[in-house]
């Protein structure tokens, strides 16, 4: 039976041929799926969930932020009282002795724990004034006009000159219990001369880690209106009275 075999040369072309079929072929079908709309589709899905389960980096955490003590400005040891933020003539409110003065009851205990550690360093550290009914806060006031006016000053300017250094009736810190006027057995004038004090200089460097602030600081009389009062101490708690001292604020500014 005769069978047939090709030549080598027609094998050669019939091989070319196949294979040139084969890559436009190829070539086809790349083409039909890059522009096919189902595998367009099936191509974004595929890149959207890889994109989905890339590593995301988490948002930086301000150090600042994480390191603040939160403080309730609306706290009862943050009111504010000055001229403008007189108490209300019902104010009261629940004191206990701390030495011969009283204070607030639930700042008592930081205040005495202030004074046992200063005069456990071989200071005489002492409570002069705490607490002022607004009877005595009155009496104390017009006291001081009087004594502004024997020294020649006008009624008006002596009223003035009187609010800057005794607080008018509801107006002192003292009617709020939070505050007290410290001395030393040696220096009980409250007067700029307690600054020069070993006490006085204690009381700067460790009184904010009891709770306590020196709440009429020189330079800052624009703000306040009171006169610097180093012997003048004000409980605001731990952390706003260190924050208070690092940032070298008075109570007005923090709480602005």
């Amino acid at each position: 039976m005769y069978r047939y075999a090709p030549t080598p040369h027609k094998g050669r072309r019939e091989a070319v041929f196949l294979i040139s079929v084969a890559v436009l072929c190829a070539a086809a079908l790349c083409t039909w799926g890059i522009t096919h709309p189902r595998l367009q589709a099936a191509s974004s899905s595929v890149s959207a969930a890889a994109a989905a389960v890339s590593p995301v980096s988490p948002a930086p955490v301000s150090s600042a932020a994480s390191s603040a003590p939160t403080v309730d400005r609306q706290s009862w040891q943050l009111r504010l009282v000055n001229a403008s933020h007189p108490l209300p003539a019902n104010f009261s409110v629940k004191t206990s002795a701390v030495g011969n003065v009283r204070f607030d009851a639930r700042a008592s205990g930081a205040l005495q724990k202030m004074i046992s550690a200063c005069n456990t360093e071989g200071n005489h550290l002492m409570a002069c004034s705490g607490w002022r009914s607004i009877s005595l806060q009155t009496t104390l006031y017009h006291d001081e006009i009087r004594s502004k006016q024997s020294n020649g000053l006008q009624s008006g300017a002596a009223v003035a000159a009187a609010a800057a250094v005794v607080a008018p009736p509801g107006t002192s810190e003292h009617n709020l219990g939070l505050a007290v006027d410290l001395g030393s057995i040696s220096n009980q004038l409250l007067d700029e001369t307690f600054a020069g004090t070993p006490e006085s200089r204690w009381l700067v460097k460790n009184a904010a880690s009891y709770g306590f602030i020196l709440r009429y600081p020189k330079g800052k009389e624009q703000i306040t209106g009171i006169i610097f009062e180093p012997w003048h101490y004000r409980y605001v708690g731990v952390p706003t009275a260190e924050e208070i001292q690092r940032k070298n604020l008075c109570l007005e500014e923090y709480l602005a």
